[in-house]
């Protein structure tokens, strides 16, 4: 039987409080989340790549979708095919209806 070997190890984590909607209520602990979160997986030896609405606005890794979008484009194109990627949000959900545009 044949083993299989994990490569690097990356994470990509997203903690949002805060939205600008107001039909989405402010949050209390998703940002607490993914910043403990980020600790442990450094700790187990992941890259990790963290965004989170605790920082200015103005940062690379505030999470607006622009910003999601390109550093997760960015850490893609460093991964390998052997390597491991781990993908975690912390926010509010909503469903989407199947064959809608958004």
């Amino acid at each position: 039987m044949e083993s299989s070997t994990v490569g690097n190890r990356w994470a990509f984590l997203v903690g949002v409080n805060r939205y600008s909607d107001p039909n989405f209520s402010r949050l209390k602990f998703c940002v607490n989340d993914v910043k403990a979160l980020e600790q442990i997986l450094n700790y187990l030896g992941y890259q990790v790549v963290c965004l989170h609405d605790e920082l200015n606005s103005d940062d690379h890794r505030f999470p607006t979708r622009d910003n999601i979008e390109a550093e997760l484009k960015g850490l893609c194109s460093q991964i390998a095919p052997d390597d491991l990627l781990w993908v975690h949000f912390a926010c509010h959900g909503t469903q989407v209806n199947k064959g809608s545009a958004t």
